[in-house]
């Protein structure tokens, strides 16, 4: 507190006369802004002079700036909605979110973000109060990363030898290529493509989802392709001809892979053994059927039930 005026050497004093506001030696503490605060300074008697008063005279009490406002929420996730805060700033005043320029969006104090990677410039203001100017943080930015991807999973998991296979997946965000990679085994992938090795061999494949503008790159579990035994081409007997005594070599076409040929009579007077063929009388019945055996990849093939035609045999000389 300071004084103008007086005279002589008397001691300066001061009290107040109203207010919220106090007084030690000369220093004044304020009581709210805005509230009433009445003083009154004395001046004290010496050798030549009376003590003498002043004015109850008003000080007026402002608002105070506040500390600085500082945004501390600066990073955010594609799709994932952000809570803004900040230190800083005093009083009781309320904090005001403000976007400043981008692709985000805030409503109260929850920021949406755009697309990874875009602009995003928020300000933050805490308003004034009794005793508090209001204050603003800078302009400050906000870091929009790509979001992780939902899981992704090989939904193709089974093959058939000698048949190639169109590798599919699900799960998985965003627009990026899926791409495939063999892990382990005997198969082999071009494009979404997978051509299988031997029936029962190891196949192991791994999806890849790229990342694009909002998703990072994702990876599938390395997945077990089963690989099955196909069917072998049809079965046909070949030899559907015999002479009454004399035995016949039967034969097969069509079938797969090195499964051995079996053969069994269903029906008529004919006897197998191993793949010979011994008659019965010329003209009688004789229906055989043949079964080619599975082996690594094809599965086993009957022939239809075929008959043999027995035929009369010349005679020996007369």
């Amino acid at each position: 507190l300071a004084t103008s005026g007086g005279s002589g050497t008397g001691t300066l004093s001061w009290s107040v006369v109203s207010g919220t506001c106090t007084v030690s030696g000369s220093t004044l503490t304020p009581g709210d802004a805005g509230s009433s605060c009445v003083v009154r300074a004395t001046k004290g008697s010496d050798t030549n002079y009376y003590s003498k008063d002043s004015a109850d005279t008003a000080v007026s009490i402002g608002k105070a700036s506040q500390a600085t406002l500082t945004v501390t929420s600066t990073s955010a996730t594609y799709g994932q909605s952000l809570a803004l805060t900040a230190t800083g700033g005093s009083g009781l005043g309320g904090l005001v979110w403000a976007k400043v320029s981008g692709t985000c969006t805030v409503s109260g104090s929850t920021l949406t973000p755009g697309d990874a990677g875009s602009s995003c410039v928020v300000k933050a203001t805490r308003v004034t109060d009794t005793n508090f100017l209001e204050v603003s943080s800078s302009n400050t930015t906000i870091s929009i990363a790509r979001a992780v991807q939902a899981a992704l999973s090989v939904t193709s998991t089974s093959a058939t030898y000698g048949q190639a296979s169109s590798l599919t997946t699900s799960g998985g965000s965003g627009s990026g290529s899926v791409s495939w990679s063999v892990v382990s085994g005997t198969c082999t992938v071009s494009g979404s493509t997978l051509t299988p090795g031997n029936a029962a061999s190891s196949c192991v494949v791994r999806a890849t989802k790229a990342l694009d503008t909002n998703y990072n790159a994702v990876n599938s579990a390395d997945t077990a392709i089963t690989i099955s035994r196909t069917s072998q081409a049809a079965l046909s007997v070949s030899s559907t001809s015999a002479t009454y005594g004399q035995t016949l070599s039967l034969t097969t076409s069509g079938g797969n892979g090195t499964g051995a040929v079996t053969w069994q009579i269903m029906l008529g007077t004919c006897t197998v053994t191993g793949s010979t063929l011994t008659p019965g009388d010329a003209g009688s019945t004789c229906t055989v059927k043949a079964s080619k055996a599975q082996d690594t990849n094809y599965l086993a093939e009957e022939s239809s039930n075929t008959s043999i035609t027995i035929n009369r045999a010349n005679q020996s000389t007369l």
